[in-house]
């Protein structure tokens, strides 16, 4: 069989005939879309890989001189959840409330963390009990897998959940939040919710029936030894991952012209992350160990196939001089995002959640050589910047320079869906050199909580904001926080959106059908997209043999 790069390292020295797989080099004679090609003989490989560890926090912890203005901050943002009628936009936002639960505890801020998981709690369980009006989770009998119900009655809906598009991405936010409800076992979380939770896990984590593991790498000897942790006949195993290429794909039953492909590899490596969490959460070594797995595989073929550095051999010079993949496909890479091709898009959408995994995934000396072409987007004059899009600019910034990215996010007038400005101000600060940011003078008054006379205005899907309400009369007044409560109607001016059907394209989405993708490295222009699926899915294919 054949092999590539990650294989190769994987498979390590051969010379020994007890080890599988040994490699034999063709001398670049032959290549792919992934690099050099490699032998390999066997009818076994045995791939040894370091795992990554899963742990709630950073290394480094909050410096003291910093605390005050965090819990300043932190005291704002868990009166900012606002809930979704799409399952991606919740899910991004139960994540980032999660986030502020755990800085809490690090703050020792019992009242903040205690309003972060009843927020978390409160808005959770309708999408968990099929109680959720608009939309809600169900399980699908044809293809065996847990969608939304209005992405069974429209594929183009939550982005195409009910035909299997995303599903990683989302859900693994919901693992995260749902991971630290069961950490803390808020209102007895686990025990009415837990099954319910591995089995969202399962939808796209579910282990091989006879799945094992090196008891040295801290695993445990066998997956599958107990019905919490085992596979679950009710899906397929690990749903869009692909065990060849180490990484997943995000685009589920669709016929795309380029055959499969992934667009946020950071997201495909938080839901692996964030299965590690949820076993750590419920004790279960299992769990934790196949989270570790899926995680690792999808982080080292994240930095090989979506990173360029110039010690990069994958792609060639012009291309590389891009740093960051936007599209992996099956027979392309392209300098382009589902939604756009402006630098922020690709970098950004492929460096979002950022958690205490982030800088595991985002090597300094790599960031160093990717912000050289990011940080042009701030000073890009048309079309200028979102506010959203430079918030996760300067995450990016945090990890080269933390004193100048604690001081510029608090700047920003809006930030992501995904982002709080705790987060942000957290993961500057526990940043290497973090311990240099001077402390702030004066109390912050954060450009993000003023959004035209009314303060912290929720965000759309694109990051831009809602119309905001400019007087009293249309903020809420049930917390400290006034905040705006949607885009105005001609009868309610401050009543939230109704649904659409069919909602634009989002950071992390992967909507069907696929556009023409421009930029493409080494390929020919794209074919014309593919036309629309059809509004009901087909009959399931014979299964295989």
């Amino acid at each position: 069989m054949l092999g590539v790069g990650h294989h190769m390292d994987a498979l390590g020295s051969q010379n020994s005939a007890a080890r599988r797989g040994v490699p034999v080099s063709f001398d670049g004679l032959f290549q792919c879309m992934k690099g050099n090609l490699y032998g390999v003989v066997g009818d076994v490989w045995d791939m040894t890989m370091r795992l990554p560890r899963a742990t709630w926090g950073a290394d480094r912890t909050v410096p003291a001189p910093l605390q005050e203005a965090i819990k300043q901050s932190l005291k704002r943002d868990v009166y900012g959840m606002m809930d979704s009628w799409d399952v991606y936009n919740y899910t991004k936002q139960a994540a980032r409330t999660a986030r502020l639960a755990l800085i809490a505890e690090e703050l020792n801020e019992p009242e903040p963390q205690k309003k972060a998981l009843d927020n978390l709690y409160t808005s959770m369980i309708p999408w968990l009990t099929g109680s959720k009006p608009d939309n809600s989770l169900v399980y699908d009998t044809v293809w065996g897998g847990i969608v939304t119900s209005a992405g069974l009655t429209n594929p183009t809906s939550d982005f195409g959940n009910g035909w299997y598009n995303d599903h990683h991405f989302q859900y693994g936010y919901l693992i995260y939040a749902a991971a630290v409800l069961i950490k803390y076992d808020y209102k007895n979380f686990n025990s009415e919710y837990g099954d319910k939770i591995r089995q969202i896990a399962a939808d796209y984590a579910n282990p091989h029936p006879a799945s094992t593991s090196d008891p040295t790498s801290g695993l445990s000897d066998n997956f599958a030894t107990t019905a919490a942790s085992g596979s679950d006949p009710m899906f397929p195993v690990a749903r869009h991952k692909d065990f060849w290429d180490f990484h997943s794909w995000a685009s589920g039953l669709f016929v795309m012209d380029d055959s499969k492909s992934q667009e946020s590899s950071s997201e495909a490596v938080n839901a692996y992350y964030s299965v590690a969490l949820l076993g750590k959460a419920l004790g279960d070594r299992n769990i934790e160990g196949w989270g570790r797995l899926l995680w690792g595989m999808e982080m080292e073929a994240a930095q090989r196939y979506w990173h360029m550095p110039s010690w990069s051999h994958v792609y060639n010079e012009d291309f590389k001089q891009h740093k960051m993949v936007g599209i992996v496909s099956s027979t392309k890479a392209s300098y382009f995002t589902w939604f756009g091709d402006l630098p922020e898009y690709i970098h950004c959408v492929n460096m979002m959640p950022f958690t205490p995994a982030t800088n595991l995934l985002f090597p300094k000396a790599y960031v160093k050589q990717q912000y050289e072409v990011l940080s042009k987007s701030l000073t890009r004059a048309n079309p200028p910047i979102l506010e959203a899009w430079k918030s996760l600019v300067y995450m990016a910034l945090a990890i080269l320079n933390p004193t100048e990215a604690f001081e510029k996010v608090q700047q920003v007038d809006e930030l992501d869906n995904g982002l709080s400005l705790t987060n942000a101000l957290w993961f500057a600060a526990t940043q290497p050199g973090g311990d240099k940011i001077p402390a702030p003078k004066d109390k912050l008054n954060a450009a993000s909580w003023q959004c035209q006379g009314a303060p912290l205005c929720s965000i759309d899907f694109h990051g831009a904001p809602w119309s905001c309400c400019s007087i009293p009369g249309g903020c809420c007044t049930q917390n400290p926080i006034p905040c705006c409560h949607g885009i105005a109607s001609a009868t309610n001016p401050f009543q939230k959106p109704t649904p659409q059907p069919t909602p634009n394209p989002t950071v992390g989405a992967t909507p069907p059908p696929v556009p023409p993708v421009p930029g493409a490295a080494g390929t020919a222009p794209a074919a014309p997209a593919a036309p629309a699926a059809p509004a009901t899915p087909p009959p399931p294919p014979p299964p295989p043999p």
